[in-house]
């Protein structure tokens, strides 16, 4: 029987705030955030594809990243805090996603420049808004703990 890897789980009653109960490796979860995320870049590319070659290559590009990321993020679980992962995933989605907003508007698809600064600030404030999550969990800490592993 071929040797299968188990899903890394925290305990239920962890006294690290940082291991939280609701972040787990599951493999269901993180592919099904991760391509569930991406697929628009996909779909999109695939369509720009026809009317504007270099915008559906950046999206194909896109969604490329973000996945081979998210694969490699999976890949080194054993070594990555579940939070912390889903962190450094939910930051390169942010990334990308505003690359993609500014790259689309400046190649005219979108009509102004309020969609263009909705689009493109809302990863960044969703990206601020995890980091002070997360650094209030880390304040959470007793004294004498010690995080496994920041950003």
């Amino acid at each position: 029987m071929a040797h299968q890897k188990k899903a890394i789980q925290t305990p239920m009653d962890t006294k690290n705030p940082l291991e939280s109960k609701s972040f787990v490796w599951n493999a269901g979860g993180w592919f099904g955030s991760q391509v569930g995320g991406s697929v628009w870049m996909l779909f999109g590319g695939l369509s720009l594809l026809f009317s504007d070659v270099f915008s559906g290559l950046a999206c194909l590009f896109g969604f490329a990243i973000v996945n081979s990321i998210g694969c490699s993020l999976w890949l080194h679980r054993e070594q990555i805090d579940p939070y912390v992962g889903f962190q450094r995933l939910f930051f390169n989605f942010a990334v990308v996603c505003t690359v993609l907003s500014v790259i689309l508007y400046y190649r005219g698809f979108f009509s102004s420049r309020e969609s263009i600064f909705v689009i493109a600030i809302t990863p960044v404030v969703m990206t601020f808004l995890a980091l002070q999550n997360w650094a209030a969990k880390r304040n959470q800490l007793q004294p004498d703990e010690k995080p496994r592993q920041s950003l």
